[in-house]
């Protein structure tokens, strides 16, 4: 039985905060960790029959992803890439010049972004994993789709983090949850993410497309039909909030 509303939201919130406590932790005490300059990309993303354009940053080390939003809450989008790169340009501008070993760290980032921005080309169609997620399923959205969706939902903070692949910690909520301790709930959301990466990049390693119905050895069966129920909802409610936060730049 899927767990009511206000539920599901006290589970996002502990998945949200245990996941995130090492990294507060290094930004607390280890300040300088982030004084590294962050490249800036832009992003499309299909939401209500239109594309609007985002803007996300890496650090060089490609971490620490972020989605640009202003302090109220609002999500900035535009209408155009065009648009977007010009408040890159106004907004988070990098130096550029010819690079050596003495180039500041600002002007590598700035290089750095010149490289990855003919590479790098985010996509989110919030459309298709909100159509999908009305009567989720094995077909209609692939895994790697619902995945990058689910990702971006996090970052913004609508949604729980998708936990990474690990084979050890899956085993350990699988037992868990075998157990039907109290947080039940909570290990099945975990383990959600688990399996869903899981998925993902097992396909890679494999250079085949992702199946939602791979196995993975003693688990027996990994993507049963409540994962898709649990899944539709967490999608459903993060793209509910992104699109009320979601405001075009004038």
């Amino acid at each position: 039985m899927m767990p009511s509303g206000e539920r599901v939201r006290d589970i996002y919130h502990r998945v949200h905060r245990i996941t995130l406590l090492p990294e507060l932790a290094i930004r607390r005490f280890v300040p300088l960790m982030n004084d590294e300059p962050k490249m800036t990309f832009v992003s499309s993303c299909r939401l209500n029959g239109r594309t609007i354009f985002l803007l996300e940053r890496l650090t060089t080390r490609l971490s620490n992803s972020e989605v640009v939003h202003e302090e109220n809450g609002a999500i900035t989008a535009f209408l155009s890439e065009t648009a977007a790169r010009q408040e890159i340009a106004r907004r988070f501008p990098l130096p550029r010049g010819p690079v050596s070993d003495k180039s500041t760290d600002e002007e590598l980032a700035g290089a750095m972004e010149d490289h990855y921005g003919k590479i790098f080309k985010f996509s989110y169609d919030l459309d298709a994993a909100r159509e999908w997620a009305r009567n989720p399923g094995p077909s209609g959205l692939r895994p790697e789709d619902a995945l990058i969706v689910w990702e971006l939902l996090f970052h913004v903070g609508e949604a729980p983090r998708p936990q990474r692949f690990d084979p050890m910690k899956m085993y350990a909520m699988q037992e868990n949850i075998v157990r039907e301790l109290e947080d039940r709930d909570f290990c099945e959301v975990v383990l959600l993410g688990m399996k869903l990466s899981g998925i993902v990049i097992m396909a890679r390693e494999r250079r085949a497309p992702a199946d939602w119905n791979m196995t993975f050895p003693d688990l027996g069966e990994i993507w049963p039909e409540t994962d898709y129920q649990r899944l539709g909802r967490i999608l459903t409610t993060g793209i509910d909030a992104f699109e009320r936060r979601a405001v075009i730049a004038s």
